[in-house]
């Protein structure tokens, strides 16, 4: 069933994509410089911030469902490879300053939208925003650890931002309230 959630949002995210690309052109006319690709990255990278920082802690919606939306519509409504595309064409035709301002706005308005969807996630779920919650902000119900490195409701940083219930992280700083911790490959089980 998953996968015709994450195909359903992703067929969404894609729709949408190419709306925003449609719009974009209709507000600053044809353009050397990528603003609707631009405009999509931006927008996704605070959209998958926000959706692991608040969506995943609604008791009313499911995890799957949300990291289904997360996968499907915001994988399909964001593009590194067009973003990649768009700045060796601007580069071929010898665009240099448009090309340096696209991937330079593109990097750390990329960052900077993704640390505001963070904060204002954080913010309406009404946990702690001042740097105590762990080095990547998520948080799910089940206060497992996913693949991004998610924290559980502790809110005490570990040594790797990976910590138990009672704040104390493990000699490899991964633990949980389970005992089941996952971190970049989602697998290492804390036997102690």
């Amino acid at each position: 069933m998953n996968y015709l959630y994450v195909a359903a949002f992703g067929a969404l995210g894609a729709a949408a994509r190419y709306l925003i690309g449609i719009a974009t052109v209709n507000v600053v006319g044809s353009a050397v410089f990528p603003y609707g690709t631009l405009a999509v990255n931006l927008l996704g990278s605070f959209l998958l911030a926000f959706t692991g920082t608040y969506l995943l802690t609604r008791p009313y919606l499911s995890d799957e469902l949300v990291r289904c939306f997360g996968t499907g519509f915001i994988g399909a409504f964001t593009t590194f490879s067009t973003f990649s595309v768009e700045t060796v064409q601007l580069l071929m035709v010898k665009e240099y300053f448009a090309a340096g301002s696209y991937v330079l706005l593109s990097m750390i308005g990329g960052i900077s939208a993704a640390a505001l969807g963070l904060f204002v996630g954080n913010k309406l779920s009404g946990r702690n925003v001042d740097g105590q919650s762990g080095s990547q902000g998520w948080s799910d119900r089940s206060g497992q650890f996913g693949n991004q490195g998610r924290f559980n409701e502790s809110d005490q940083a570990g040594k790797q931002g990976r910590f138990d219930e009672s704040g104390q992280s493990d000699k490899q700083g991964w633990s949980d309230v389970s005992n089941h911790s996952g971190g970049q490959n989602g697998g290492k089980q804390n036997d102690e």
